[in-house]
């Protein structure tokens, strides 16, 4: 394997270090093979890795199936990487990134419409046909669909409008 297959792998492998662990890593192995170093089996220099990081990988991938807390980190990241950069902003440029939060709100305040008139249509159709508590247990449906259709539209619109904020590709 030559050195830039190697260190490939060894990136992909290292899927539990944060970017700048695994930047350091990966410049250390690359001058170890630049100075014709003997470097350790693939396996071997992962695994070793891990315990200088006191990582434990076993472990690691059984809470990372669950995609929702990856998701939740994804969406954090995102934020976090947002904040870093309007800290720096002017004062002009930080004016214009609330205005477009603003905006942005009022979009996803405007989505509520549709979602009130089907509350309404369900609360008179079925309070005369139904119980006032099944019509209530519809209504909560709906507005439980809202807020899941509120926050996709905000995470969408955030990721669109502060692509480059974010450091997304």
């Amino acid at each position: 394997m030559n050195k830039e297959k190697y260190l490939k792998e060894l990136e992909k492998r290292l899927v539990y270090l944060t970017p700048e662990q695994k930047s350091t890593e990966i410049f250390r192995l690359s001058n170890e093979l630049d100075n014709n170093e003997i470097v350790k089996d693939l396996s071997q220099e992962v695994e070793e890795i891990y315990k200088k990081y006191k990582i434990n990988p076993s472990k690691k991938e059984k809470n990372e199936n669950n995609k929702f807390l990856k998701f939740l980190d994804k969406i954090g990241n995102y934020f976090q990487n947002f904040y870093k950069s309007f800290i720096n902003y002017s004062t002009k440029d930080k004016a214009l990134v609330i205005r477009d939060l603003i905006i942005i709100f009022l979009l996803i305040s405007l989505f509520k419409i549709p979602f009130l008139v089907l509350e309404n249509i369900i609360f008179s159709f079925f309070n005369n046909i139904l119980s006032l508590k099944i019509a209530n247990l519809l209504n909560n449906v709906v507005e439980f669909l809202y807020i899941i259709f509120a926050l996709i539209t905000f995470i969408k619109l955030f990721k669109r409008r502060f692509k480059k904020e974010l450091k997304i590709d």
